[in-house]
Formats: C-alpha cells, structure tokens, sequence
C-alpha cells in the first residue's frame, strides 16, 4: 500500500476524461519505500511476524500492515528467508527465531514484554509498543 502523500496524479487520458477517475503515480520518497515516476509497481518491505499470542499477532499484522509493511504472521517459528526483516515475540522462541534469522542474513527485531530478560544484541521493543516506535525499529533494522 501506497501513502496517498507519495502518489501524484497522472495527465488525465481521453478514458479518464470521460469517466471522472483519476490514476495516480508512485513516486520515491525519503525512506525508499515507492518507486520511480512512471512505474506503478511498488514492493513493500516484506516482514515475517511471529508471536505465540494469536491477538497479539493480528493487532501487531493489522497495525504493520497500515504502516505500508506486507505482512506474513505465524503462531510458530518457520523458515525466514526471502523476508525484509522478522519480527518475533521473545518467548518462547527468541533465541531459536534470531539464530535462523542471522543464518538467513534477515535482519530481526524482538518485541516482549519483559525487555530486560533478552540477552541478544538485536533490537526490542517493548509490548504494549508504540506503533511508531516499531515501524522506526523495523526500518532501522532493515537499512542498517
């Protein structure tokens, strides 16, 4: 999904003219996250969330998702590669998650509501989280 600020309209064509609607361009911005004037493919950064909690991940999916991130969720650790970054759920599987991440060469960030107890040097953010704090976390952890 593209933020409406980052789109511009196109020259209106005889179609449009006749029918009222308007298409609109992707155009770059400053995070990246876009494409260039006149292409209307855009890649969301792609993030494998997991967390053993099923609210907790459809909240978390439903938030990331709004954000422009293209969102896979799972209940369980599963393969990570081909992903932008993960984002894990501390327990009951932090270490085995940031292991097969740094193996995949996929970035991770750990959110837990017991920050002080994760005991790797990755990013954690802290539940309940801030919304903008994690997206802040996720694209930091994405472009090093």
């Amino acid at each position: 999904m593209i933020p409406i600020s980052s789109v511009e309209p196109l020259p209106a064509t005889v179609e449009e003219k006749a029918t009222g609607q308007t298409c609109l361009r992707p155009v770059a911005h400053r995070d990246g996250v876009g494409s260039f004037p006149g292409s209307v493919t855009v890649s969301p950064l792609r993030l494998l969330v997991i967390d053993d909690d099923p609210a907790m991940l459809r909240a978390t999916a439903r938030v990331l998702r709004s954000l422009g991130w293209d969102v896979t969720t799972s209940e369980t650790p599963i393969a990570c590669e081909g992903y932008s970054c993960v984002l894990s759920d501390w327990s009951p599987w932090g270490n085995r998650v940031c292991w097969q991440a740094k193996v995949a060469g996929v970035p991770v960030v750990v959110f837990t509501a017991d920050p002080g107890n994760v005991n790797l040097p990755v990013p954690v953010v802290a539940k309940p989280y801030d919304a903008a704090v994690l997206d802040a976390e996720l694209r930091k952890a994405v472009r090093p």
